[in-house]
């Protein structure tokens, strides 16, 4: 078996946690849970005397969980030194968890038709240029309410609002601890929200977000659809990779992709407030070409703030694929 990685011991140290019994207990279970990573503690101790002592630890009054997590933020940003810039890959899961008398304060996950119970939680994963996981910038857990009613909700009472306070952890952890390297958040479609990438640009940070339906870019003064725009475009680039399918219509193949790419004014409005603004970024467009018969061709676009130059345009995308690593961690 690989040897687990011990380098952070040195951020969970005696003074930060108040008293060195406490701190060498906290080391073996963190030594146990590098081993046999997971989300429950009957999972990471098999032992029922190894269960037992991680359970007392983790329910003791002197035991803070935030205390714990800012000691895991610090250690994060600590190893993000040095680095001129590392990707803050942004990402929410949920916790399914039993409470069949309904007592312990969980929300609904999932699909509420089918009634599943737990946690919510949003996760800000440090990533280094050249793919490397550095670790937890910033986690929020929040158990959800029931259904809003229809209407506008302030931006604050939303629950796309998870998002800005993840990130807004993450630059007040790297502010603190790592104030010269600047980030860089990934993010999948559920982050395509005007008030999120406004925010990410107002704080002078960067962002690579998928796009999530249709927006408009301003041409000459006309809103015109963005992707007959860039399908216009000469190819930057092509190439291939081999996509895994998705179990259902889309098998597995050596998929080709065609690359376009343009700096465009993209309309962003914000439909509670019927408010429409505009934000300057590079469009990313990469489609697949001679897709089998019968097979909805794949096609990707993302939204950047950095300038995207001919083939460096598959530069964003291959940067866009570090997200992945926040579903492993997930896992």
């Amino acid at each position: 078996m690989r040897q687990a990685d011990t380098s952070w011991k040195r951020g969970f140290a005696a003074s930060a946690l108040g008293d060195v019994r406490r701190a060498k207990r906290f080391h073996k279970r963190l030594a146990a849970l590098s081993r046999r990573p997971s989300g429950k503690v009957s999972e990471v101790f098999r032992r029922a005397a190894d269960q037992q002592a991680a359970y007392d630890f983790l329910e003791h009054d002197t035991v803070d969980a935030n205390a714990v997590q800012m000691l895991a933020f610090r250690e994060t940003a600590t190893r993000c030194r040095g680095h001129r810039s590392v990707y803050l890959v942004l990402d929410g899961s949920s916790l399914s968890l039993t409470d069949r008398t309904g007592t312990k304060g969980f929300g609904s996950i999932g699909n509420r038709g089918k009634n599943g119970r737990g946690l919510k939680v949003m996760n800000g994963l440090a990533v280094s240029t050249s793919g490397k996981t550095l670790g937890i910038l910033s986690q929020r857990f929040w158990a959800r309410g029931p259904k809003p009613a229809k209407g506008y909700r302030p931006l604050r009472d939303r629950e796309s609002y998870r998002w800005h306070e993840a990130f807004d952890a993450a630059v007040e952890s790297m502010r603190k601890w790592a104030p010269e390297t600047r980030l860089h958040v990934l993010s999948d479609r559920e982050s395509d929200a005007t008030q999120f990438m406004r925010h990410v640009v107002a704080s002078g940070c960067d962002f690579t977000v998928r796009a999530n339906g249709t927006r408009k870019a301003l041409v000459n003064g006309r809103r015109v659809l963005l992707r007959p725009l860039l399908k216009r475009l000469p190819v930057l680039a092509r190439y291939s990779f081999e996509y895994a399918g998705d179990g259902g219509r889309s098998p597995a193949r050596i998929a080709t992709m065609a690359v376009r790419a343009a700096r465009v004014r993209l309309v962003v409005r914000d439909h509670h407030i019927k408010q429409r603004h505009v934000l300057e970024l590079t469009a990313v467009l990469a489609r697949e070409e001679r897709a089998p018969r019968g097979v909805k061709p794949l096609d990707w676009l993302l939204y950047t703030t950095v300038p995207v130059p001919n083939a460096a345009a598959v530069a964003a995308i291959a940067r866009y694929g570090y997200r992945w690593r926040i579903e492993d961690f997930h896992r």
